[in-house]
């Protein structure tokens, strides 16, 4: 092998013909008649590092949408049963409504038939003696509901 010098690419500084790198700069030198095959690590390792910061973005990204998504779709789920439970309260309060207003209704109107029977003069002789013949006309006479009852009750029919 012969001796002769080569020069550093980089820095320009004299090189032994046995020399892989130069011992100022750094700059590794190949056997491939003096060209410059240095790689950058510094520039590799930016460029991976770069690829795997924007590789935990996305998944990052990726993640919290789906979170989000679930987290949304529970508060809706939560809201829907909420509100059918105060459907239903509203619905249940609305039957205990509508049967208390039909018993109000029932009471009042049997109160107004008993006092408009309690009126009638015919109705009050009879009253205790429906299976009598004179009361036995009640009905005829036009007093209905109660007295047909009674008399029924009463006649043993």
């Amino acid at each position: 092998m012969e001796n002769q010098m080569r020069f550093c690419k980089r820095c320009g500084k004299e090189l032994p013909a046995y020399a892989h790198f130069c011992p100022d700069c750094g700059l590794t030198l190949h056997d491939d008649g003096g060209k410059d095959r240095s790689h950058k690590p510094w520039l590799i390792a930016v460029i991976v590092g770069a690829a795997i910061a924007l590789a935990a973005v996305a998944v990052y990204v990726i993640y919290d949408n789906n979170v989000r998504q679930r987290a949304l779709a529970q508060e809706k789920a939560r809201q829907d049963s909420i509100a059918a439970v105060l459907a239903a309260e509203q619905a249940r309060q609305d039957s205990i409504a509508t049967i208390e207003r039909a018993r109000q209704d029932s009471i009042l109107r049997a109160q107004r038939e008993e006092a408009r029977l309690r009126e009638n003069p015919v109705y009050l002789s009879c009253w205790g003696n429906i299976g009598s013949s004179r009361c036995a006309g009640l009905v005829v006479n036009g007093i209905t509901g109660y007295n047909k009852r009674e008399e029924s009750r009463g006649s043993g029919r």
